[in-house]
């Protein structure tokens, strides 16, 4: 099971020595087995570069005993590449209690970001171009709520942009504001 998920687990003792990991996690840090990576420290990965930033850490998690969940960071892959991952770390207990080392996992969200990147970037090209045009433009949700309205719509109603987003549409485009503007 833990080589079918394509979430990378990998779990280290109290010197942050591995002592096993997932096939996935040992393709990502530059082996062909996961039994390569037993006894390798994060010096000895395929990000050597950014070992001590890891140690530190994972120390920081093994002397609180606090988890760090869902933690967005940079990583140069073996292949020089900078991705961006989603990562846990939460502290192994024996079973008397004692923390005995740490359980980590994380997700390769590099697509998902240059996806939201690209999302945004449109956004923002369409706000400017439907800013500049004369024509009122009006954009409404589901619920009948304002999500966007462009300066030459607002004027046209009276109110300023920041005024409309988020009201009911029906209630600004077909009554007369309260100080009398149409």
């Amino acid at each position: 099971i833990i080589n079918a998920i394509p979430v990378r687990v990998f779990w280290k003792d109290k010197n942050l020595v591995y002592l096993g990991c997932n096939a996935v996690f040992a393709r990502d840090a530059g082996f062909a087995d996961p039994k390569d990576v037993i006894g390798k420290d994060d010096c000895q990965m395929g990000w050597r570069d950014q070992a001590e930033k890891y140690r530190r850490d994972d120390r920081q998690v093994i002397e609180s005993g606090c988890s760090k969940l869902l933690i967005e960071e940079s990583q140069k892959t073996p292949e020089g590449k900078t991705i961006t991952l989603l990562s846990s770390k939460i502290p192994l207990r024996s079973p008397d209690g004692q923390i005995s080392g740490l359980l980590g996992t994380y997700m390769d969200i590099t697509e998902r970001k240059e996806l939201e990147a690209r999302m945004e970037r449109l956004r923002t090209e369409q706000a400017l171009i439907l800013n500049s045009i004369g024509e009122g433009v009006h954009w409404i949700d589901v619920d009948g709520r304002i999500k966007f309205e462009n300066p030459a719509a607002a004027k046209m109603l009276g109110y300023e942009v920041s005024e409309l987003i988020g009201k009911p549409a029906h209630a600004t485009m077909h009554h007369t504001r309260a100080d009398g503007a149409a």
